[in-house]
């Protein structure tokens, strides 16, 4: 709790001292939170709400949040109460051009739950871009408030399309030491393979996009089985 109450006062007073048109609000109404293949509300709706910094420099930092309704396991008895609530706090560092050459990104960010007992970590990331492309790798020394390592790769593919249309395509794997469900969140995940196919539509500032989820091994949870997702958001702010 001290990390993200110190984090969010670094963002406050960077954005208070800094212009419009380096901060941005991001607002997403979606049919589902899937992270990474896995249902975060149980294929519930959830309203998420972003607030990013960047500056010229490269450096970003921000602040995420949503609802969220994990399974109902027996363990929430006896490790504590289920969160209804994440709130996230990131920051790192973007450079390089991926349209000339290569574009890189490093940092860091921390998972909250701060109406629930349990789950909180943290994980570092790295990735690079290319055009339309992007790799990164993710990992994670304490993965849901286990003690246990983790690790993440996943590969995304943005291709515009006309009339504003553009295909979207992920491909992920997840591999871990973390095999138990502490905490009801991703329930003996072990190794799977996650992926999705989608498209979207950009008109005014809005993007209303559809994608279908599956991958294998996931967990025993069906919600987590193929299904489509549905998200509208929109960016304000960062003009100039």
């Amino acid at each position: 709790m001290k990390a993200r109450i110190a984090v969010a006062g670094a963002l406050l007073a960077v954005t208070g001292a800094a212009g419009a048109a380096e901060i941005t609000a991001t607002a997403t109404l979606t049919s589902d939170y899937d992270f990474r293949g896995i249902t975060q509300t149980q294929g519930e709706p959830a309203f998420q709400l972003g607030l990013n910094y960047g500056a010229d420099s490269g450096i970003y930092m921000g602040v995420w949040g949503s609802n969220v309704k994990f399974s109902n396991t027996e363990d929430w008895q006896v490790y504590g109460r289920r969160p209804s609530t994440e709130v996230d706090v990131y920051a790192g560092y973007a450079g390089g051009d991926a349209e000339e050459t290569f574009g890189y990104d490093i940092g860091a960010i921390y998972y909250g739950y701060p109406n629930g007992t349990a789950g909180n970590f943290p994980e570092v990331y790295a990735g690079i871009s290319k055009g339309f492309f992007n790799l990164k790798l993710w990992y994670s020394w304490d993965y849901a408030g286990s003690g246990d390592t983790a690790y993440y790769v996943d590969t995304n593919f943005n291709l515009p399309m006309a009339n504003d249309f553009s295909f979207l395509v992920h491909a992920g794997y997840s591999g871990a030491e973390y095999h138990n469900n502490k905490w009801g969140r991703t329930a003996g995940m072990g190794e799977y393979l996650d992926w999705s196919l989608g498209v979207a539509l950009d008109v005014d500032g809005w993007t209303a996009a559809v994608k279908y989820v599956d991958g294998s091994d996931v967990n025993s949870n069906p919600r987590n089985l193929g299904r489509f997702v549905f998200s509208l958001s929109t960016t304000l702010g960062g003009g100039e």
